[in-house]
């Protein structure tokens, strides 16, 4: 088939689709989804297919289409060829998930730098970047975070967690030598009773009831009565507490010490007196006293009289055989309400300055003397002289008071105190006249007074008026140093003169100017003559300042002059030369004295 014929054909195809599609109307578009890739053009076909062509400046190589500069390329097969825009050329480029120079390219490894938890490992995907975490053994998680299959476990006591083999979920197993009972781990190998414990007993452990309990330990233990082997007292009550706890008691109608002596019935010691009979009560340890027939109970006691007799009274039975209250001798009054007693002063007779007083305990009185008054038997009394015995103290006089009994305390001449008691010495400088600058003292042979005292540095007539002495007229400071009076206080100070010195400003001796000179190294210091400064000048063999400082070593240190010639250094560089001195000639090596048509010669 010619091209000719081949064109025909196709366009007969795409003219009877054209007509087919005018009837039935347009398909879908072939190119919608297409593969043809990157740089390349889908164009559809009549027949409903499709077809890929690069576009220009491009190729085909398998479904993809390049570049033609990149249709020699070397680039890796994990890379990708791109050509340079501007320049002959290309380069290679790794694709994604890949790392290298183009020309060789190796996998990226997706777990480096990887977020799993310290306790799982990475696993790579099945593409670049991917990765997967898994948790290892016995940890479990989704790998971000992992914890171990023991973590919160609740196996409790003497017993140890062991990881399922499945991944997930643990079991508990009991440590060597103990037992699972009822999902407990215990030395024991049943079930103890639940008044009962495991314990270590002859070697083993076996279940042993607790304390207070008895039996086998296993299915029976019953609590011990501690009432059993009681110590109480007779009569006494045991009533049982925790074992070996237990209380004694004394019951009704017993009372007492229920553990020493025993109990005792309560009326054995009673106290309801005469006249009355005791009955003990039921609901606690006391009892009640009821008085005999013909009592009556008047203050918790059984008396003949229906009423309480006075304090000054008594019940007495009266010539109608009746008990009433009476009041004793010496008291009038009913016995009950009131017995007052009969005033024993009435007729006394004490006398002047003295006081009846009653008695208090039996009918009569005593006679006492008025304050400041006495006498023997407090009758008939005399005054008494009230600083008889005073308590004024030192240095205070008694003085008896006119128009009552008692006395006044008064300070002698020249002492004092608040109430004239325990006098102390009154300070004679309180309101003295001494002046500025001096001083009041207390006169201490001469009686009471004071005298005046200028202070130190100071002098006036009777230590009065004092005026300031100059500290320095009569100073000790010696030669080359003068003397300066203090301002704050009375002395004076000690300065050496300029170039002088001393540790206290006296006997001030010469400075030598040279204690702390500046000439430097290979310098000495020199006083000058006037006594005041001093001055530097190197040493032989050294040249510095005019000053004579800073000093080094000179050109012609060392030199090989004659000894009649004098070196000079020169102003630049390191050399010297020699030169003869007057009335020799020579090369300054060599020097000869010159005299008329003669010389000396002098050699070296």
């Amino acid at each position: 088939m010619t091209i000719s014929k081949l064109c025909v054909a196709t366009f007969l195809l795409c003219y009877l689709a054209v007509i087919q599609a005018t009837f039935e109307g347009p398909g879908p578009d072939p190119c919608h989804n297409h593969d043809c890739g990157k740089y390349a053009t889908c164009y559809a076909q009549c027949d409903g297919s499709y077809s890929c062509y690069c576009d220009h400046g491009y190729y085909r190589v398998g479904k993809k289409c390049e570049h033609y500069k990149c249709k020699d390329h070397t680039c890796h097969k994990y890379a990708k060829c791109t050509p340079h825009e501007h320049q002959c050329g290309y380069q290679c480029q790794c694709i994604y998930g890949y790392t290298g120079d183009g020309h060789s390219c190796h996998e990226i490894d997706p777990c480096h730098g990887h977020t799993c938890h310290k306790y799982a490992v990475c696993i790579p995907g099945d593409k670049y970047p991917t990765y997967t975490c898994q948790c290892r053994k016995p940890f479990y998680g989704d790998g971000k975070n992992c914890v171990h299959q023991c973590h919160n476990h609740d196996c409790g006591d003497y017993s140890r967690c062991v990881p399922n083999d499945h991944g997930t979920g643990y079991k508990c197993v009991c440590d060597d030598g103990y037992y699972k009972v009822k999902g407990k781990c215990g030395r024991c190998q049943h079930e103890c009773h639940q008044y009962g414990k495991c314990e270590l007993y002859d070697g083993s452990y076996q279940c042993r009831c607790n304390y207070g309990y008895g039996g086998d330990g296993r299915s029976d233990c019953r609590q011990l009565d501690p009432c059993d082997n009681h110590a109480c007292g007779e009569y006494a009550t045991c009533t049982a507490g925790n074992y070996p706890d237990y209380t004694c008691s004394c019951g009704h109608p017993y009372k007492g010490d229920p553990h020493n002596g025993g109990c005792a019935h309560k009326c054995d010691s009673h106290d309801c007196g005469d006249y009355a009979s005791c009955e003990p009560n039921t609901h606690d340890y006391g009892y009640k006293c009821r008085c005999n027939k013909g009592y009556y109970l008047v203050e918790s006691k059984c008396s003949r009289c229906q009423y309480k007799c006075h304090g000054y009274a008594k019940c007495k039975q009266g010539a109608d055989y009746k008990y009433k209250c009476v009041c004793n001798d010496h008291y009038d009054g009913d016995g009950v309400h009131e017995c007052i007693r009969r005033d024993p002063c009435h007729s006394h007779d004490c006398g002047g300055y003295s006081r009846c007083y009653a008695n208090e305990h039996n009918y009569g009185y005593t006679c006492r003397c008025d304050d400041g008054y006495y006498s023997d038997n407090g009758k008939n009394c005399k005054r008494r002289d009230p600083c008889h015995s005073h308590d004024c103290g030192g240095y205070s006089t008694c003085h008896a008071n006119e128009h009552d009994y008692g006395y006044t305390c008064r300070c002698n001449d020249g002492y004092h105190s608040d109430n004239g008691k325990n006098c102390r010495r009154r300070d004679p400088c309180h309101s003295h006249d001494c002046g500025d600058y001096s001083k009041c003292y207390a006169n201490q042979h001469g009686g009471y007074g004071y005298y005046c005292k200028c202070n130190d540095g100071y002098f006036g007539d009777n230590g009065k008026n004092c005026k300031r002495r100059d500290p320095c007229h009569s100073h000790d400071c010696g030669g080359y140093s003068t003397c300066y009076a203090n301002e704050h206080n009375y002395g004076y100070t000690c300065r050496c003169d300029d170039g002088y010195h001393s540790d206290n400003g006296k006997d001030c001796r010469r400075r030598d100017p040279c204690h702390s000179h500046d000439c430097g190294d290979y310098s000495r210091c020199y006083e000058n003559n006037n006594g005041y400064g001093y001055y530097c000048e190197c040493f032989d063999g050294y040249e510095g300042d005019r000053y004579g400082k800073n000093c080094k070593r000179s050109k012609c240190y060392n030199n090989n002059c004659h000894k009649d010639a004098i070196c000079r250094p020169h102003l630049f560089g390191n050399g010297y030369s020699c030169q003869c001195k007057d009335s020799y000639y020579g090369n300054g090596y060599s020097c000869t004295y010159y005299v008329g048509d003669s010389y000396d010669d002098g050699g070296y």
